[in-house]
């Protein structure tokens, strides 16, 4: 009996030492230098596309915010809030090409 508290005692610690690990880790990513930097990316190029590119730049916004909205979020997902956030990021890359290509691309009205 009492092998089997300390069994599931060692589990249980176990299982939260590496939940916040994890946790830790997305944290950590989340809040680097690099990312910081990307989403300032992110932020910049949608504001400065608001006018030439109203709709592309809303788009961005709101990926964005989407992306704010899920690291706010718990990791009490499974895998889907990583995958989430791994598909809006991707979203949103896909966007600032979108808006790369239309300023290399098309003219401007005047």
């Amino acid at each position: 009996m009492l092998s089997k508290l300390v069994a599931c005692g060692s589990s249980l610690v176990l299982g939260l030492v590496l939940t916040a690990t994890a946790f830790g880790q997305a944290a950590a990513q989340e809040n680097s230098p690099a990312e910081k930097k990307r989403e300032a990316a992110a932020d910049a190029m949608a504001t400065n596309q608001a006018t030439h590119e109203p709709h592309m730049a809303a788009a961005l916004q709101h990926l964005r915010q989407a992306e704010e909205e899920l690291e706010k979020t718990s990791n009490n997902h499974g895998p889907s809030r990583d995958q989430a956030m791994a598909l809006t990021k991707q979203a949103e890359n896909k966007v600032a090409e979108g808006i790369a290509y239309y300023n290399q691309h098309v003219t401007p009205k005047k």
